[in-house]
């Protein structure tokens, strides 16, 4: 089953990437669930506070525990698996 990892930057975050799979709802749900947050959909696009995550994006938790969402390509630049 798909969880989220730790990711560092100068920061610890939380992230995982959107791709629309029922195992994918279910982890999502799950993760921002456990976070005191409601995980809805419209189509195949996470609807977060102030952002959206299309499939293929990361969708980020931040220390603050707020979700937002990077592409592929500029969370891959900017992270790296936290050991």
């Amino acid at each position: 089953m798909n969880a989220p990892k730790k990711y560092a930057k100068s920061e610890i975050v939380e992230a995982m990437q959107w791709f629309d799979t029922v195992e994918n709802r279910e982890a999502f749900a799950t993760w921002f669930e456990d976070n005191g947050n409601v995980f809805e959909t419209f189509g195949n696009v996470v609807c977060l506070d102030w952002d959206q995550a299309e499939e293929g994006e990361w969708i980020v938790l931040d220390e603050d525990g707020d979700f937002y969402s990077l592409s592929d390509f500029n969370f891959r630049a900017q992270y790296e698996v936290a050991s």
